[in-house]
This record gives structure tokens, sequence and C-alpha cells, in this order.
């Protein structure tokens, strides 16, 4: 199958404007706590004059696209039998925990730091603190030796049902990872940040035949309302969007070229602001170590801000879903003058939603908080527009 034969229908496909007005009257006001018209958010805040220099920050999954595409990528790896024949055991567990120093100039280690704590040889993990960050290294170094032991089982015959244990075992195991950020970027920031360390021995392309067997076979469910304001957005020819996100640029990428409505709003590498792997001279990723930090939380702010200074414009718009991981990017757009879109799930309590939201924005700022920037944070519900995809295959 070529990628020409994917087509996926978006937002874009839709009839335009009062139309769609009508269909996403899903936006929240933050101090009514009202259902209001999608349209007003255009009248209030994204007219011409608000937009002109103004630089947009998206969020990628569960904002962009919804669903978690590294657990999609992950998972479509480990139904590739290469994936069982790239590391031996050791290896593999190498990856999880790496037991080489991070710097040179000391012999710290994951594997060290949790295997101490673990069994209470920290004394800053001692087992009677009962911490949040002891039970966390706790639960970590207890999956270690479940996916070290599995990963030696699985290597030669597998079944569906242990092939989904395994792969919920290893999101565990990230999202323990990621829990315990603020704790390792004590000792050396946390560089072994999420499954892309897994892509190690795979070269690109394999990264994008991955990324392409993904979408010819689930699609690619957009986040309508969010690509409609994206969408809008791109009618003013002095503002630009930026996707900053954790995931691999080249993933990103082989997803947007796919949608003809991204693409109309996303252009290039240079409109994806990405984690970075490390590459050795076969063009390969090797290593389990990601170059620099992960793109998470206050780094994803920084780069925005980073962006915004390098084309002179001003960083107005923040757009994600996640507290921690896209709080302080919309923190620093309310700090502008700018607006913060968050998009959450239906299913969740939107009034535990706006607070954590909002508690996070007051953490963030301090003493630079204002109250009148509650009038700025605008919350949309999520709702798919799933991609249909051509299981016509091509005659090539």
């Amino acid at each position: 199958m070529q990628l020409e034969d994917i087509k996926v229908y978006t937002a874009a496909d839709q009839e335009k404007t009062e139309k769609r007005w009508r269909f996403f009257e899903t936006a929240l006001s933050e101090l009514k706590k009202t259902p209001v018209p999608l349209k007003n958010l255009f009248e209030e805040y994204l007219t011409n004059k608000f937009l002109d220099d103004t630089l947009t920050g998206v969020d990628f999954d569960d904002t962009l696209v919804l669903g978690d595409w590294g657990n999609k990528l992950f998972r479509e790896q480990i139904q590739d039998s290469s994936f069982w024949k790239l590391y031996t055991p050791e290896q593999f567990q190498d990856i999880l925990l790496p037991k080489n120093p991070v710097k040179d100039d000391d012999d710290l280690s994951y594997y060290r730091i949790v295997k101490e704590g673990a069994h209470g040889k920290n004394p800053d993990l001692k087992r009677e603190k009962r911490t949040p960050e002891s039970e966390g290294i706790k639960i970590l170094w207890t999956l270690y030796e479940e996916l070290s032991s599995l990963y030696g089982k699985l290597k030669n015959e597998r079944t569906e049902e242990e092939l989904n244990e395994f792969a919920q075992k290893m999101e565990l195991f990230d999202q323990t990872i990621l829990k315990l950020e603020s704790y390792f970027s004590e000792f050396f920031g946390n560089v072994i940040f999420s499954r892309i360390r897994f892509l190690a021995g795979h070269t690109p392309k394999k990264i994008t035949s991955f990324t392409k067997k993904i979408i010819q076979d689930h699609g690619v469910e957009l986040n309508e309302p969010i690509v409609s304001v994206l969408t809008e957005l791109t009618k003013n020819k002095n503002s630009s969007q930026k996707i900053v996100t954790t995931n691999l640029q080249r993933l990103v990428r082989q997803v947007i070229v796919s949608s003809p409505a991204l693409s109309d709003i996303f252009h290039g590498n240079n409109d994806i602001i990405a984690t970075k792997t490390l590459r050795d001279k076969n063009n390969q990723f090797p290593s389990p170590v990601i170059k620099g930090e992960p793109l998470f939380g206050p780094r994803k702010a920084e780069k925005m801000k980073q962006s915004a200074l390098s084309e002179k414009k001003i960083f107005r718009i923040a757009v994600g879903d996640s507290v921690n991981n896209d709080g302080p990017m919309g923190a620093a757009a309310l700090e502008n003058e700018g607006i913060f879109i968050v998009t959450y799930n239906p299913q969740k309590n939107i009034e535990e939603v706006i607070s954590k939201f909002r508690n996070k924005v007051k953490q963030i700022l301090d003493d630079n908080f204002n109250p009148s920037m509650l009038n700025r944070m605008w919350f949309l519900e999520q709702s798919p527009k799933e991609a249909f995809v051509s299981k016509k295959l091509s005659k090539k």
C-alpha cells in the first residue's frame, strides 16, 4: 500500500463557518463554567489584531490527535518479530535501566539508584519514610525484574495475551519513570524518558514503516475542535503554529503527511519540535539515551519561548491536555497576555479538570499570577473525527 492510497477525512472536510460553530458548542468559560459556542473564542480573542505575530504551540497526543502515539508505536513494534531479535536479555535490561554511569565524573546510574533505593540502601529513600519517591522506586524495581524475565521468556515464542501483558507492564514502567522525573533530574536529568529509547537499533526507515502500518490499519483520530481552531489560525498569514511533543519527529511527520487537514496547517519539520535521539554513523538509533532532556513540561515552554524569539513572534497561544506536561506552556502564554486552550476527555469531571489546571497555572506563575488570566483559559471537549483509511492496495 502506498501513502497516496490513504484518505483521511477531517474537520476540514466539514461544511465551514456557521455549521461548524453550531457543531462545536463545547467551549467552557473558566469563570462561568457554562457551555458557550466555540465562535465566542474567535470573536473575543482570535482576531487578526491578536493573531498578528502570534506563535501557537500545540501538544500532539490527545490534543491534536487522539490517543498516545508513543504507545501505539511501541505496541506495533513488539508485534514485529525483529524487535525480539534486536537485543539479548542483558541488553534489554540495560535499556530498561542503564548500568553505565550517566555522567563521566561520577558512578551514578539508573540501575544503581533504583536497586539501592528499592532495597533501602539509598539514604534518601529509606523504607520507613514511605515517600511517593520511595514507593515509586520499589514499583520500578519490581517491574524491572518482571519485564526482564518476561522478555527472556517471549524471545522465541509468544501469544497475543503475553504480548498484551508485556505492553501493559512497559506502559506502567514508563508511567512510573515519568512520575519520578523530578527525582531523577536531581541526579542527572531524566534522559531515558519514554519508550522511544526502545527504537534503539532501528533505522529511521523502519520507524516510518511502523507508523505507516498503524495509520493503514487503524487510521488517525483527529481532535476535531482543535483542528478547527488551528485551521482558522492559518488564515492569518502573520501567525505561525508549531507542534511541541515528546514523540519522535519522524513519527509525528508521518501522521501529518497522511492528513490533508494537518498538512495544510503544518508544512515541514521546522513546524515540529520533538524529542531527539542519538544516532550513529549508519543513521541508526543505537542508544537508549535521548539527546538532551526530554520535551516534557517546562522544556516545552522553554522551546516555545526560544522559537518565538528566533522567529520574532510572541508566544500567545498554548494548546494541550496535560496538567504537568502542558501547564507550563499554558502559563507562559497567559503571561504574554495570550490564551491557554485545554482539551479534555468528556469522561472526566470538568470541574476537577478546571480546578487542576487553574491551580497549576497559579503555582507556576506565583507572584506573576493575575486572576484575570482565568478569563483567558478555554476548555474544549475532545471530539473525535475518525480517519477513514482506504484498504485498497496499490497496483504498483
